[in-house]
């Protein structure tokens, strides 16, 4: 199902949503990184933080604390 919605693209709606179930699915699948680590052994995922993510608009940086963030039109995720 999470490849048949995220292949949809009849309009840049589709697309968007899409986009965002595949996101929120791979969210939803590192539980792991909220579950208690016994002592002695380490994580083997990275938890994102703030730097992890990037937003644009028209090509252009958009810096977290600007008060149009919600405006942008791309948002780029790392993964580390």
């Amino acid at each position: 199902m999470i490849r048949m919605v995220s292949e949809t693209k009849s309009t840049e709606l589709d697309r968007a949503v899409g986009q965002l179930v595949v996101g929120a699915f791979f969210f939803a699948m590192r539980s792991c990184e909220y579950l208690y680590v016994p002592k002695g052994q380490t994580r083997k995922t990275k938890v994102l933080t703030l730097e992890n993510i990037r937003f644009w608009k028209n090509n252009l940086i958009i810096q977290q604390d600007d008060p149009n963030l919600s405006s942008a039109d791309v948002v780029a995720i790392t993964f580390v």
